[in-house]
């Protein structure tokens, strides 16, 4: 049985979410101490694309690559106690990488 070769490319898009959650406190006790938290949804977009490669019957190798852009925004915590925050500019770009193995039945 001879090999056989298929290789495919794919570029895909779509949209993206995520929830930015974050907590922090000064470390002080008693009067001084204080916190500040937050959390925001966000909504971006998804671009990418990927490869696979069939080295045997039943057998391929695979690898994907994604982009998530979400932009940024203007975070403000809500604080508790003795914290003065100020509200901070946030970017969030995420970039992923997988391979995989996969056996075909």
């Amino acid at each position: 049985m001879g090999r056989k070769l298929v290789l495919a490319s794919a570029l895909g898009g779509g949209a993206a979410f995520t929830r930015d959650r974050y907590s922090a406190d000064n470390g002080l006790a008693g009067p001084l101490a204080g916190s500040a938290s937050g959390s925001f949804n966000r909504a971006g977009w998804l671009a990418g694309g990927g490869v696979e490669w069939i080295f045997m019957p039943n057998w391929s190798v695979r690898a994907e690559y994604n982009y998530l852009g979400f932009g940024a925004i203007t975070e403000q915590p809500v604080t508790t106690g003795n914290l003065a925050v100020t509200p901070a500019n946030v970017k969030l770009n995420i970039q992923t990488g997988t391979v995989g193995v996969n056996y075909h039945f």
